[in-house]
């Protein structure tokens, strides 16, 4: 619900954006592409704060190009996580829950951790990459 205000609410994403620049030397905020609409995204970059984009091969996305939060975890299908993977890669676009490829802006992938197959996922991600000749990185910096 937190996501969905940073959002959305204006007033609520700039406070935030002013407590991340305020506790971090040099920060970089990891958000749900896409980022360009989206006010805690616009209100960090004002105050010189890197937004990384990212696409979450776990989860589905709208045709608005939002995504559709679970309410509670369930397995993911491997194969659909790793198409998603693919049509990012290879034109910057995912597809919506109505079959639709929706343009996203996004650097990085995030698996959620928290769902019931989700090291699966993140193999099937990874070996999807693998295939296509992309190297992988962690976002961990020490």
């Amino acid at each position: 619900a937190f996501f969905m205000l940073l959002r959305t609410q204006e007033e609520l994403a700039e406070a935030e954006a002013q407590a991340i620049v305020d506790l971090s030397d040099n920060p970089i905020l990891y958000w749900p592409a896409p980022t360009e609409d989206s006010m805690l995204a616009v209100a960090a970059r004002k105050l010189g704060v890197q937004v990384v984009g990212e696409i979450y091969p776990d989860l589905t996305y709208a045709p608005d190009r939002t995504l559709v939060l679970q309410r509670a975890k369930h397995e993911t299908d491997l194969g659909f996580a790793a198409s998603q993977v693919r049509h990012y890669v290879e034109d910057g676009r995912v597809e919506a829950n109505d079959g639709s490829l929706v343009e996203l802006d996004a650097q990085s992938i995030c698996v959620h951790g928290d769902g019931p197959n989700s090291v699966a996922v993140a193999e099937a991600v990874c070996a999807t990459l693998r295939e296509m000749g992309c190297s992988i990185e962690t976002a961990f910096v020490n």
